[in-house]
């Protein structure tokens, strides 16, 4: 810690690695009038550096440092103590505030620059390590912590979707963006419980009173899309070959009939609506229709079956899907 005698104002801070590295390194920024704690510089311009104290507060593990840094940054507070330190997150830049100069300084320096296939293989190991660690654990941690329960306005949400929107449609930005995130995801399996949780986001989503609006807004957004020659042989060869087991088949029939009749009659025409908006004006190839042929063959539909076919049909015949 650096300890202001004067007005007992503190700096809370930690060394992994050197604490007369870390302390040298503080003080010749102090001295030359470039340290980045501004509120800290001119405290030392202000009283001089004899008015400064070194205070080696605890020793502990290097993998616990940013920790015990944020328990004691927690203490000195506390106690009414008033601290140099800008962020209320060790080890993070989370709560502070950037001026517009900072701001635009990081955005030139963003634009300008391109890092080296090396540097980029360095950046990524040292974040995966940081990841990995106790450290970054006990950062992510806090970071949830504070935005728990945090709501994000209908404002913030707009021009997020919008800035996306952007970036995806940039030609210069786009594809490689398309890229990463593919990359990212390729080969990736889902934990039980992540899939549990997305499901369950979804089934609030379509089952609630916006529902019928979301898949009103894939069907517009999904009309007239086509998958390239490329998208199609890699879907054909994913699915070349590949068969439910009789326990998967059992399992998603049991769930599709619990889910049907959790359904009031009301939910039931509405969805059958829905289904016969989306599939207006559509029409099925050829080969399509003997493939949906071959596999009926021989087969013979409940009574359930047969009677959620005919309210889909008279809901498309009162859509005006068949004039």
């Amino acid at each position: 810690m650096i300890v202001n005698r004067r007005s007992g104002t503190t700096y809370v801070g930690s060394a992994a690695r050197s604490l007369a590295y870390r302390w040298n390194r503080h003080r010749e920024g102090l001295n030359r009038g470039e340290h980045p704690n501004k509120h800290l510089q001119a405290a030392w311009n202000k009283y001089g550096r004899k008015s400064f104290v070194f205070v080696i507060a605890e020793r502990c593990h290097p993998d616990l440092c940013i920790t015990k840094e944020q328990e004691w940054m927690d203490a000195v507070r506390n106690s009414g103590v008033e601290l140099y330190n800008k962020c209320p997150v060790a080890g993070s830049t989370l709560g502070y505030k950037y001026t517009e100069e900072q701001r635009a300084a990081v955005t030139v320096r963003l634009l300008g620059g391109k890092h080296s296939e090396e540097t980029k293989r360095k950046m990524s190991e040292s974040r995966l390590a940081h990841f990995r660690s106790p450290l970054g654990k006990a950062n992510r941690e806090a970071i949830s912590k504070a935005q728990r329960g945090r709501i994000v306005s209908e404002e913030a949400k707009r021009k997020q979707a919008a800035t996306k929107k952007a970036m995806y449609a940039d030609p210069s930005v786009g594809p490689r963006l398309r890229e990463a995130v593919s990359k990212t995801w390729k080969g990736k399996k889902l934990s039980k419980s992540h899939r549990l949780a997305v499901a369950k986001g979804l089934r609030k989503l379509y089952d609630g009173p916006e529902g019928d609006a979301a898949r009103f807004k894939m069907r517009i957004a999904q009309t007239g899309r086509k998958h390239s020659e490329e998208t199609k042989r890699r879907i054909s060869e994913g699915n070349t070959g590949k068969s439910l087991s009789e326990e998967t088949k059992s399992k998603i029939s049991a769930a599709q009939s619990a889910y049907q009749q959790s359904l009031t009659e009301e939910e039931r025409k509405r969805r059958a609506a829905v289904i016969a908006l989306a599939n207006t004006g559509q029409k099925r190839s050829a080969e399509s229709r003997k493939r949906i042929s071959d596999a009926l063959k021989g087969h013979q539909l409940s009574e359930e079956t047969r009677r959620r076919i005919s309210e889909t049909r008279k809901a498309r015949f009162a859509a005006g899907a068949y004039r």
